[in-house]
């Protein structure tokens, strides 16, 4: 099972609507579309979820990340560790 942060998958896809899992929710689809270049459609299958819900997770995120200093720094503090781990990843393959 994939886990950022000690939430797994099926935290993230569930309808449970607290403030951490939107938030993980969020940083997730954000970077997998912008930074990924992940179709929503994708996306929405990897995290079992309806694509019309992670379209409006998406749109949340954008006004979020305009909005909110700290959610900005979380994405770029996630982006980078997720930076590692494909880094570490590529290491160990050769």
């Amino acid at each position: 099972m994939c886990s950022v942060r000690g939430l797994e998958l099926r935290d993230v896809s569930g309808r449970r609507k607290d403030e951490g899992t939107a938030r993980a929710q969020e940083l997730l689809t954000l970077i997998g579309v912008e930074v990924y270049g992940l179709r929503v459609k994708d996306l929405a299958e990897g995290m079992r979820m309806n694509p019309g819900s992670v379209s409006r997770v998406l749109a949340r995120a954008s006004q979020r990340e305009r909005d909110d200093r700290t959610f900005h720094e979380q994405r770029l503090a996630l982006e980078a560790r997720l930076a590692e781990l494909e880094n570490s990843r590529t290491r160990s393959r050769r």
